[in-house]
């Protein structure tokens, strides 16, 4: 992947000189593993940009205040794609005129695909940034108390232990060992593990830099998303502007809220003469998470290995088949 500003770009390998992209996409993943896109899903971007378009992947930090983050990811999007509109990504042999007047499509996953609504909803958001068309995956807008799992048991501990959290920061020290590790790793010569290279170690500091923001505003007393999930339902039932949506849903996810979506943006897209088809795929809420890993046979072949690669078979076919079926609504458009 590529750095782009604040975000990573996905191009379309080994492309055919002079073969132009399709569009650009931006990306968008779920809460906290979405402030790494380009580690927890490169496998998905890299499918992506296969199919002919370059792929924004724009990190998502978690936090309780999603209006503050919709704004936060729909500026990051807009500087990325700025970017490529004025210089192109030279890194991956792409120009601006490569670039110049491509569609810009949206797609998000879970949390992601929550900020796609809401960035597609607040009044904040410029209607001439917007994505033409969205790809709406494994939507997800539970309570704090479902979507963090024991918040309710935690919470008051965070807070009735705040004066001891600010004076003993355990997660900021772990932050600082960890970037010092990072950094020394970077610059010396101390070999790997196979597989393993240095710009892989930098996710790890973003993943951990979510941390201490979230604890603190359950130190000061956060209790709930903000807007709270009614409130959300009903601003994207009032306010949404992206007209042409596709909602996937994994035929085995509990986290997903896919259906009590889909009403509400059929509601919508009557009043704005809007489209909105709803696809349903085997698979689950991590299967756009799935990696491409390889598996390798230590010793004699075991039931271990048999059922290890079966797993991953199941997984990178659930993962391939979402792929194509976004970049087919997609090339249909």
């Amino acid at each position: 992947l590529h750095q782009l500003g604040e975000c990573f770009a996905c191009a379309p390998p080994a492309r055919p000189r002079r073969q132009p992209l399709k569009g650009v996409i931006t990306f968008f993943g779920g809460a906290f593993l979405g402030a790494s896109p380009d580690v927890f899903y490169s496998y998905f971007l890299d499918l992506l940009s296969k199919g002919g378009y370059l792929v924004v992947a724009v990190p998502n930090p978690i936090t309780f205040d999603h209006v503050a983050a919709a704004a936060n990811l729909h500026a990051r999007a807009t500087s990325a794609l700025d970017l490529l509109q004025l210089y192109g990504l030279s890194s991956a042999g792409i120009s601006a005129a490569d670039v110049e007047g491509l569609p810009v499509y949206s797609v998000g996953h879970s949390n992601g695909a929550l900020m796609q609504l809401l960035m597609g909803s607040l009044s904040t958001t410029s209607r001439d940034r917007l994505p033409e068309a969205s790809v709406i995956i494994a939507f997800n807008n539970r309570p704090a108390s479902f979507a963090v799992p024991y918040f309710e048991q935690v919470g008051p501990a965070v807070v009735q232990l705040a004066p001891a959290i600010e004076a003993f920061p355990l997660t900021g020290i772990a932050l600082s060992v960890a970037e010092q590790a990072l950094e020394t790793l970077q610059r010396s010569s101390i070999p790997l593990p196979p597989g393993v290279v240095r710009n892989d170690l930098e996710p790890l500091s973003r993943f951990l830099e979510q941390i201490p923001p979230v604890l603190g505003q359950v130190r000061d007393g956060v209790s709930e998303f903000t807007p709270p999930p009614a409130e959300t339902r009903k601003l994207i039932a009032a306010s949404y502007a992206v007209s042409r949506n596709l909602l996937i849903k994994f035929s085995v996810d509990t986290l997903d809220e896919t259906d009590q979506l889909e009403p509400i943006l059929t509601g919508r897209m009557e009043e704005i003469g809007g489209s909105i088809s709803t696809l349903l795929l085997e698979g689950t809420h991590a299967t756009p998470l799935a990696p491409d890993v390889s598996w390798t046979v230590q010793g004699a072949y075991s039931p271990v290995d048999a059922i290890a690669q079966g797993v991953k078979s199941n997984a990178l076919l659930d993962i391939r088949k979402l792929a194509q079926e976004v970049l087919a609504w997609l090339d249909d458009l």
